[in-house]
């Protein structure tokens, strides 16, 4: 997963949530309260996302510098809950 195709799904995945944010932001301009309360809502929720994907990106970006071929292998549920439980 550290080749091209991850950091293209990225950058798809970076300009849908880009264009997303500009009509949400129109919808904010021409709405009422209860649709810029809604666009509010999806914003937020896509800013985390832009945050993970600038997040992801960067990682892979180490790791590819530091000689890593391969992720994917699948994490242990248990393991995980765990590590995000410390």
């Amino acid at each position: 997963m550290l080749d091209d195709d991850a950091e293209r799904l990225l950058d798809v995945q970076r300009a849908e949530h880009t264009d997303r944010m500009r009509k949400l932001r129109k919808a904010k301009r021409e709405g009422s309260l209860a649709d810029v309360l809604l666009a509010d809502h999806a914003l937020f929720h896509i800013e985390a996302d832009l945050r993970w994907i600038d997040l992801t990106a960067s990682r892979l970006e180490r790791a590819a510098r530091a000689g890593a071929t391969v992720i994917g292998q699948t994490a242990d549920p248990a393991a995980l809950a765990f590590r995000c439980a410390a």
